[in-house]
């Protein structure tokens, strides 16, 4: 495993531990510190960046960019390489998922629209036959070698990484805490 994957395993263990322990002193209740305005920002922002992210997927090409505005620039350009077959079926997909969610049937409790949306996207998929690289990458076997755990000694004794995983991990738990409570508190309006 490579260095920045046993670190990313690290943080991401850590933060959720940090975050389990504010839960327990309750330190949910000083969310209400960061002013509306702010989380409401937050959140769109992290929902626009997830929608330029996920382009690339739903016009069946890949992007050069890594940045938003990259991508945002770079879109009308992509646009006139998509493969019309993964733009259809994707906008297709949303529609689905759209149409599921606004009916009030009481199975749809139980399966979510988007679990119904996968299920038939890949069954259509199948069907277009769509090439491996307009497809998610899942491995054959992705438990081939167990579950592999970050190596907690070796962070522990490696003292190069103790600043950055401190920051990392606050960082996290500050975000992750609270866009959290952000979309529960945007939930319950």
């Amino acid at each position: 495993m490579t260095r920045s994957l046993w670190i990313t395993g690290i943080t991401a263990v850590l933060a959720g531990a940090v975050q389990i322990g504010l839960s327990y002193i309750r330190a949910a209740r000083y969310a209400a510190i960061f002013p509306a305005a702010v989380v409401e920002g937050m959140l769109a922002a992290i929902g626009m960046l997830i929608i330029v992210k996920q382009l690339p997927s739903l016009i069946g090409h890949p992007y050069k960019a890594h940045e938003f505005f990259e991508y945002l620039l770079e879109t009308p350009h992509e646009l006139t390489l998509m493969n019309p077959k993964v733009f259809g079926l994707g906008m297709a997909s949303l529609a689905m998922i759209f149409t599921l969610a606004s009916l009030k049937a009481r199975w749809l409790k139980i399966v979510p629209p988007q679990v119904i949306v996968v299920v038939i996207g890949t069954i259509a998929g199948m069907m277009l036959h769509l090439r491996d690289e307009d497809l998610i990458f899942v491995p054959k076997n992705p438990l081939e070698h167990g579950v592999v755990l970050p190596d907690f000694a070796g962070a522990l004794s490696d003292r190069s990484v103790w600043l950055p995983l401190f920051t990392i991990v606050l960082t996290l738990t500050m975000i992750d805490g609270v866009e959290s409570l952000a979309t529960i508190a945007e939930i319950g309006r």
